[in-house]
């Protein structure tokens, strides 16, 4: 058996332009409007008849996600800037939320070993909302970085993005891990 048609079926409320290659099969789509999720259908037909549909989702809505899910600083840098991307479509503003937090570290500047970076003694509590414009795709914002007096091994905290405006998803990642290593402080 070989396949005698491939051919667009349905595209939904899609109204861009969708074509299919009957010989290879691969689907080229341009000018994706509206913003949104849609289901497409694609259906290829044997020399005998018997037919087959391809069904797939595309998702033409903004996306957001951290540069990357890990970062590692040093503690006698001054601060580590995080970028934040968006992809997808770029043509709406959209609003995203942003903050650091030690969940289960110490209070206790002094706790040796914890693994768990504090924002009352190695960074600093940030938060706040980044808005991109249309077709802006790449915001930073900074966390300041604490240099305790203190001689403790590798430590992280977290960042996460939350409250999405403007139809936005989040891709992956939309938090992340931030590893703090410390340097060694001698006591003169």
């Amino acid at each position: 058996m070989s396949v005698s048609s491939i051919v667009l079926q349905s595209q939904g409320t899609y109204t861009g332009t969708i074509s299919v290659n009957n010989t290879t099969g691969v689907v080229s789509i341009s000018n994706a409007a509206p913003v949104g999720t849609h289901t497409i259908t694609v259906r290829a037909t044997d020399n005998c008849g018997a037919m087959t549909d391809a069904i797939f989702t595309l998702n033409n809505r903004p996306l957001i996600s951290l540069s990357q899910s890990n970062y590692s600083v040093n503690e006698n840098v001054a601060f580590v800037p995080i970028t934040v991307n968006r992809t997808g479509d770029l043509s709406v503003p959209v609003k995203v939320d942003y903050a650091t937090h030690d969940t289960g570290s110490s209070n206790l500047c002094s706790a040796i070993n914890t693994g768990m970076a504090s924002a009352r003694c190695d960074f600093g509590l940030v938060l706040g909302t980044l808005n991109f414009a249309v077709n802006e795709a790449q915001k930073t914002f900074i966390i300041p970085i604490t240099q305790d007096g203190f001689t403790e091994g590798p430590e992280a905290f977290r960042v996460n993005l939350s409250n999405l405006t403007g139809g936005a998803a989040f891709a992956s990642p939309s938090s992340g891990r931030h590893n703090q290593r410390h340097q060694q402080h001698r006591q003169q």
